[in-house]
This record gives structure tokens, sequence and C-alpha cells, in this order.
């Protein structure tokens, strides 16, 4: 089955009635995902219908473990750092996607490898810079909220802090 058969072909929508797979992926998408994120202060971009969608058909059938995602470009590359992942991850833990889960994942193609497969998706579509979260990330790493990480001076920012105090006198300990 091509893609335009798959898009147009019934599905379960919410226990009760069948809609074409195109307009439940756009449904999702646009009155459940995105409003998701961004009550959580993530932004995404519109695209990400046509990449779920993409995602979906290239691993209908396939395990999580077997699936492949990396079709489309990183959108927050710049600021892909571990810190800014473990706060994401902490922000959207696993009793929220639950939730989320409870009334967004009621349509038949969204089956618990999908549902892993889009949770770590999500993070790679993202806009960090322009979420609010990042001035959350930017105030836990204690940096200026102006203050890219890339844009320090590569200084380890607790050592800085300790030289200016003169907290060590001077000498090495």
């Amino acid at each position: 089955m091509n893609q335009t058969e798959w898009l147009n072909e019934m599905v379960c929508w919410d226990q009760s009635e069948s809609i074409p797979r195109r307009t439940a992926i756009r449904h999702f998408c646009m009155h459940g995902l995105i409003p998701f994120l961004a009550s959580y202060g993530y932004t995404v971009d519109n695209t990400i219908v046509s990449r779920l969608a993409k995602g979906l058909y290239r691993n209908r059938g396939k395990s999580t473990l077997d699936s492949d995602w990396s079709f489309s470009p990183v959108e927050n590359s710049s600021v892909h750092t571990e810190d800014y992942k473990c706060h994401y991850y902490h922000v959207l833990d696993q009793d929220t996607w639950s939730h989320f889960w409870g009334r967004w994942g009621l349509w038949t193609d969204l089956t618990w490898d999908r549902k892993n497969d889009i949770e770590e998706y999500c993070w790679t579509q993202i806009n960090l810079e322009n979420s609010s979260q990042m001035q959350a990330v930017y105030g836990l790493m204690g940096l200026e909220d102006d203050v890219h990480p890339d844009e320090r001076d590569g200084k380890d920012i607790y050592l800085k802090e300790a030289a200016e105090s003169n907290e060590w006198g001077g000498y090495r300990r």
C-alpha cells in the first residue's frame, strides 16, 4: 500500500467512529500534540503533522527498537545537550505522557511502540530557542537569559564564581 492509500484508509478514532487516517493525524497533532507541548512551554512547527504522518507510515508494524525516525532535521541541534534533554524528560515525564495518551492515544495506529516513538521524536522537533522551557534550563544552569550556553567563555561557571569571590584565597587546596 502506498502512502496516499494509507493516508486515505479509514481508521477507528476514539473507539466510536471511523475517519480517514490523514484526518486522524491532523486532528491528533493540531488539537492534541501541539497544544499539549505548548502547555508545558515547548513550541513545535506545524510541519510536525506531515513529519509524524511520514514516521507512522514508515514504521508501521515495526517495534520501537527497529523504527527509524531520522528522516527530518533536528530542530534543536544547536542546543542539543544532555542538560536540555534531561529537563525535557523531567517536564514531560512518563506520568505526564500517560495522561496525554489516555485522551489522545485511542486510535488504532497509536500502539505502544508508536507512542514511545512519538515521545522521543517530539524531543527532536521542539524549537528550544522559542520555547519558554529554554529560560527554565538557563536558570537551572545559572546562565543569564540572553546568553546561549555555546556563547559562554568556556569556563566552568562554578570555578569562575569561586575565583571571582576569592573563595580559596588564590591557593589550591
